[in-house]
């Protein structure tokens, strides 16, 4: 399954995917403007497989590929764009590091002003900025878990109150960080 994020609009994973989606984007498309949803750590595998899944699925729908490196999120842009048939115009980088709250405020502000002339500019905020194994447990908690809240506070009060969506994702580290544990582990 080497593959599956460079052709996510046919992959295995279309159908977890969908279902994903479908909790994200329940709300009646809008007339008159893109529902707008932020994916942090969209920048590679499965955030970006996220974004491509987004704009290939709805077509109302302009993403906010939050990346902690500009860069890195510009380039991830293009590849979504080279691969994502009518996706020009719908998708942008946005300067996000989780972990630091200097730069989750400085992004819902720039969200905030770009779109200051909706009172909720955003419809969408999918939380899957994470790492997995090799870190230590508080800088696996910094991203993992603090991250997830961090955005949330900054990114909710920019929902739209009627329908807006934040969904989490999480990884099999914990599940698979207890099944090493014993007993008397697992209980304390």
């Amino acid at each position: 399954v080497s593959d599956w994020s460079s052709d996510v609009c046919s992959s295995d994973l279309a159908t977890c995917m969908r279902l994903l989606l479908a909790l994200l984007l329940l709300m009646e498309p809008s007339a008159t403007a893109l529902r707008r949803v932020l994916v942090t750590g969209g920048n590679k595998g499965i955030g970006q497989a996220i974004c491509k899944r987004i704009l290939c699925d709805h077509p109302d729908t302009h993403v906010l590929l939050g990346s902690r490196n500009q860069a890195r999120g510009e380039t991830a842009v293009q590849q979504i764009l080279d691969a994502v048939p009518g996706a020009a115009g719908r998708i942008e980088a946005l300067a996000l590091e989780v972990t630091d709250d200097a730069s989750v405020a400085a992004a819902a502000a720039a969200v905030s002003e770009k779109y200051s002339a909706e009172e909720a500019p955003l419809h969408g905020l999918v939380c899957n900025a994470g790492v997995g194994f090799g870190r230590s447990i508080p800088e696996t908690l910094a991203v993992n878990l603090y991250g997830a809240k961090r955005c949330c506070e900054a990114f909710v009060p920019l929902l739209t109150p009627e329908g807006g969506r934040v969904v989490t994702i999480a990884s099999a580290s914990g599940p698979n960080f207890l099944s090493a544990l014993d007993a008397a582990q697992q209980q304390a």
